[in-house]
């Protein structure tokens, strides 16, 4: 299935960037510093790019993505599926998440950042020490020293 997005380029990297924000821990000291996910941008991103061709995934237990641009920088797996505000916490924090549907609630994620089209034709593997981890675009989430 194949849809044309909505979203031009600018505004496409504009919502990764806010949604990243959320996730990034530069300055954050103790749990009260970490910012609240951007939900809103993440569902508008959602809507905007994989809404549209859903019914062709609907059923699918793992999506593989061929991610280029912006949406490099974002898991898919932390898209909400649906707009909704989560409310707040119920004495704990961040539960307020757990009602959220999230694309990883139904769907494991597996995505590539790729350079090169003929990596994907050929099924070509990830240089060594960039294996891939699933909704991680096949960056290691721990850096390595040295």
């Amino acid at each position: 299935t194949f849809a044309s997005v909505k979203l031009g380029h600018a505004e496409l990297a504009e919502l990764v960037g806010r949604v990243r924000r959320t996730l990034d821990p530069v300055g954050i000291t103790r749990v009260g510093d970490i910012l609240p996910f951007d939900l809103r941008a993440a569902n508008r991103i959602y809507q905007a790019v994989l809404r549209p061709v859903a019914d062709g995934f609907r059923n699918a237990r793992q999506l593989i993505a061929v991610i280029q641009g912006p949406l490099d920088q974002l898991p898919l797996s932390l898209l909400p599926t649906e707009a909704m505000d989560p409310g707040k916490d119920d004495g704990l924090l961040f539960t307020k998440y757990r009602k959220i549907p999230w694309l990883a609630r139904r769907h494991a994620e597996r995505a590539r950042a790729v350079s090169s089209r003929q990596s994907v034709r050929r099924g070509g593997e990830p240089a060594a020490g960039n294996a891939d981890y699933p909704g991680l675009r096949g960056r290691c989430p721990i850096s390595r020293a040295g």
